[in-house]
């Protein structure tokens, strides 16, 4: 396997996330609303660049951790049954799940120390500087759009090259924060055939 995308696992449970795919992220009280299960939130942002990764060449997966309701121990005994292990995993995260996606990062780096984890999504894109600043097991954050940048991360990450020339992420170089250029908005993303079937 060469990438994952998570929609990562919430450990609170008095609430679920509402993440991947929704406009406005939040969380919901267990029993409030919805008494068993997450209301649905197919990750389709990650499905896009899941694609797109595919029709590149590489072999990828998309866990949907949190409308599956997985704990942190469930998502990363799955991820472990993939070999090899993935050379990129992408982890989408929001404002109001923060402190539960770095504690599942930390645990993803503790396990799976040589792969690339870089982290997705409007919260990322914002603090991108702190969040390489202060978490050191994060590796990267790709900024705004995340369509395209994981693949040109991942042919980097497969060739050994610099990341200097990847538009729109944010990386650790040798303990120094490094900003790359933003990447240029996508003009027409409908032009594209955006189907896998990729997902978990």
């Amino acid at each position: 396997m060469d990438a994952i995308f998570i929609n990562p696992p919430n450990i609170d449970k008095e609430s679920y996330i509402a993440r991947s795919a929704d406009r406005w992220p939040h969380r919901v009280k267990r029993g409030k609303f919805f008494s068993n299960k997450i209301f649905p939130k197919y990750p389709l942002y990650l499905l896009y660049a899941a694609s797109i990764l595919e029709k590149a060449g590489f072999k990828v997966r998309v866990i949907d951790a949190a409308e599956r309701d997985y704990d942190i121990q469930q998502t990363i005994a799955l991820i472990k049954q993939i070999q090899p292990p993935p050379i990129l995993i992408a982890i989408e995260v929001s404002s109001p799940s923060m402190d539960s996606d770095m504690k599942f990062a930390q645990i993803l780096n503790d396990n799976f120390p040589k792969t690339h984890i870089s982290l997705l999504g409007a919260h990322a894109t914002v603090y991108h500087e702190q969040i390489i600043k202060d978490y050191p097991f994060v590796d990267s954050v790709i900024r705004g759009e995340f369509f395209l940048q994981p693949t040109e991360l991942a042919n980097s990450l497969k060739d050994h090259s610099d990341l200097s020339r990847i538009k729109g992420i944010t990386y650790r170089n040798y303990g120094q924060v490094t900003v790359n250029p933003d990447m240029p908005l996508l003009e027409d993303l409908f032009a594209a055939d955006l189907t896998c079937a990729c997902c978990w």
